[in-house]
């Protein structure tokens, strides 16, 4: 293992371990819209259809291996998501797929809705099921960022995971020089846990951001005007 790979090693449990100490306030009275989203059904991951006007989330499928396969070895997800950085063979990573999927309990590929192309993939890095928490991340591929996809995405995803998982504490980890990514972040109402900070060599600092789920009202909002609209002009601060 690389030494910065076991740096973020190390950033990712101790900010697990802090979070999950950190107290959520009393559960929250869910307004009528969020249910109205899930047609007041309980939902089971594998079965559950998520989608805005412009992208859909669904279970990952055998089909999609090839896409994720090159997803994995662009340098943006080796440097960016992963703990290992090198290039590897199919059949490395479909074993390294199994392996990961066995600890990442909800996975969905991201795919344009009009299509069905494969644009990207969300899934939770680490969950607690004791405290109701959990860590994601996102992967949107290449030519599809700063198009709004990777919005439209983060919030489906964290919507299904506040009901479907009945989630308390939402964790996402950045590097402070992805801009885009704390723009986003900051306007949907997540905050910032300062001091929880690392440095990994040759990458730049990662800061860690959390929310509740008081935050659910504001996704909903958003959520409703991601069905509505063309393209995401709202989230990108000057």
């Amino acid at each position: 293992m690389e030494e910065d790979d076991l740096a973020t090693g190390i950033f990712v449990e101790a900010i697990l371990k802090t979070a999950l100490k950190i107290k959520t306030p009393a559960q929250v009275t869910i307004p009528v819209t969020i249910a109205d989203f899930f047609m007041e059904t309980e939902v089971g991951y594998k079965s559950a259809i998520l989608e805005t006007r412009r992208i859909r989330l669904r279970e990952i499928r055998d089909e999609d291996l090839p896409f994720l396969f090159n997803c994995r070895n662009t340098k943006k997800f080796r440097l960016l998501l992963h703990h290992n950085t090198s290039i590897i063979s199919y059949e490395a990573f479909c074993e390294e797929f199994a392996t990961d999927s066995a600890a990442h309990q909800y996975q969905f590929l991201v795919e344009k809705k009009e299509t069905g192309e494969p644009i990207g993939f969300t899934y939770v890095n680490i969950f607690s099921e004791q405290y109701k928490s959990c860590f994601i991340n996102l992967f949107i591929d290449e030519p599809f960022e700063n198009k709004g996809y990777g919005i439209d995405a983060f919030v489906l995803f964290v919507l299904f995971l506040f009901k479907h998982a009945c989630l308390k504490k939402l964790f996402v980890s950045v590097f402070d020089f992805n801009e885009h990514s704390l723009s986003c972040l900051r306007n949907v109402g997540m905050k910032e846990l300062v001091g929880n900070i690392t440095t990994v060599p040759e990458r730049g600092n990662i800061l860690c951001f959390a929310a509740d789920n008081t935050i659910v009202p504001n996704l909903v909002r958003i959520n409703k005007i991601l069905s509505m609209n063309k393209r995401t002009v709202f989230l990108t601060s000057k």
